[in-house]
């Protein structure tokens, strides 16, 4: 009893004192949902976020210093949860964990066996109750409202479904009613979804959902606040049972027509740390296309940082958003402060990858490789210079086969093996590692139409009729020129 007035009482100090107007602009800035809510629910996120923020602990991963507006966006996305309730702010999630980019560990499943040994996480609900969280993940979701992708939701919508102790897809209800109504709605979406994506059939709900019913209520959470009006048309009695878990009807949002903020480079008062991106390739963000000058003038207009480590927290964001040129910017500014880290070289190599820039990626890739001769990253990024551009096709193809057999394993890597083998006349090699691609982007156009040209060069032309016409429906016509090769060993 005394413990419950304290905590009134300490929570009623900190609301009566009035919010940092920097803070609330980069809650304005960060989350793209806030000015779709009534003036009542903004005050009411604003008041829990300041709660959560002031009493859950905070810690920086791998160096990330975790400000004060880092902490109020995070609150106020996981907010969004508790608007429609009272009384509950997450008091049993003990901490919150950012890392500066995604980060890697084995996966077990729960009979100790290893599914994956070096997996890429973006986010974790663990057990105990700490949230594990990438901060670029968390920026991504907040911005894009209507993606149906929000992170800080997934991971809390864990927590919030294993509050009564099962962590099984069904959450704590207010009655036996709305608990037998949501329990019957969600047997028939599950397995429905499950069947969709088995056979392949296009669904509104992610279909990681399928993977057990823990995952199919979190991404179900995610759908329903981020694209609640085809949710409710699609899935109705579903969509009600997400009502009934959340209070709240996000469908009220978006029929308001409330006019989004768009916050660009030149206009952002948003925090120093992250600004927005310069110029954002989601499909709901649709904004003026920079000339060069005007984004040479925007990324020298960015504003400047303390240290190292934060210029190389804020690349790996504009890496996120695929910004190449910003990351570049930003790593070459950490390289300035710190000229001896090796991740950054690296990084930086992959900056300028992705930009064509292969003469100076390959001198980022060397540098890094003379500070630790056994990074595999730095390994495969040198193999990918040295094929794209030629004279050491052989030594880059042992580059990448290296890095690949030490687990690094991406679609470009792939790629720029087809490429090599291609040039070294194994075009039947070329044929599996250009699959490989596919296999895991089916829309890669430009890794179809160079699979057509290999199988031409085998004599398999209906294989290649066959790529080159998935090639031309998405875009991407390359001339046979491109593979000069006409020995098809």
């Amino acid at each position: 009893m005394l413990g419950n007035w304290f905590k009134r009482s300490r929570r009623a100090k900190l609301l009566s004192s009035p919010l940092a107007s920097e803070l609330l602009k980069s809650v304005e800035a960060n989350i793209e949902v806030y000015s779709l809510l009534t003036p009542p629910q903004r005050v009411r996120l604003i008041e829990c976020a300041r709660i959560i923020a002031a009493e859950r602990e905070w810690v920086g991963c791998r160096g990330l210093e975790v400000t004060d507006a880092m902490k109020l966006t995070v609150s106020a996305i996981a907010s969004l949860l508790l608007l429609g309730t009272e009384g509950y702010y997450f008091e049993r999630v003990p901490s919150f964990l950012l890392y500066p980019f995604a980060y890697r560990r084995p996966i077990q499943n729960r009979e100790g066996g290893m599914i994956d040994e070096t997996a890429t996480i973006l986010g974790e609900a663990h057990p105990h109750g700490s949230i594990v969280l990438s901060w670029p993940a968390v920026l991504a979701g907040g911005k894009h409202a209507r993606d149906g992708e929000n992170l800080v939701l997934h991971e809390l919508a864990h927590h919030i479904d294993g509050l009564d102790g099962a962590v099984d897809g069904v959450p704590p209800l207010n009655s036996v009613t709305d608990a037998r109504f949501y329990e019957e709605a969600f047997a028939r979406e599950f397995s429905a979804h499950q069947d969709h994506v088995r056979q392949g059939i296009e669904t509104l709900i992610d279909a990681y959902g399928a993977t057990n019913r823990a995952e199919f209520f979190a991404v179900s959470t995610e759908l329903f606040y981020e694209q609640p009006l085809a949710m409710r048309a699609r899935h109705p009695d579903w969509y009600k049972c997400l009502t009934l878990v959340y209070s709240l009807d996000p469908a009220q949002w978006f029929e308001a027509g409330a006019s989004t903020a768009r916050v660009n480079i030149s206009t952002s008062s948003r925090d120093d740390q992250h600004p927005m991106p310069v110029h954002s390739q989601h499909p709901h963000h649709e904004q003026h296309e920079l000339s060069d000058d005007e984004r040479a003038e925007a990324i020298a207009s960015l504003p400047k940082l303390r240290t190292a480590d934060q210029y190389f927290t804020r690349a790996v964001e504009w890496m996120e958003a695929a910004e190449w040129d910003v990351a570049e910017a930003d790593l070459t500014h950490a390289l300035a402060l710190d000229p001896n880290d090796q991740e950054t070289y690296v990084y930086r190599s992959r900056a300028r990858c992705e930009q064509g820039l292969y003469d100076l990626a390959l001198e980022d890739a060397e540098h890094a490789l003379q500070l630790l001769p056994s990074d595999p990253e730095a390994i495969g990024c040198r193999g990918i210079c040295r094929v794209a551009i030629g004279g050491e096709v052989t030594a880059g193809l042992a580059d990448i086969k290296k890095a690949q057999a030490a687990k690094i394993d991406n679609d470009e890597l792939w790629f720029f093996r087809a490429m090599a083998e291609v040039d070294l006349g194994d075009a039947a090699a070329a044929v599996k590692s250009f699959s490989k691609v596919i296999d895991r982007s089916p829309h890669d156009g430009e890794a179809l139409a160079h699979r057509g040209l290999c199988y031409e060069l085998l004599g398999q032309n209906s294989l290649a009729e066959a790529d080159f016409a998935r090639a031309q429906e998405l875009g991407v016509e390359v001339s046979r020129e491109d593979l000069d090769s006409d020995d098809p060993s």
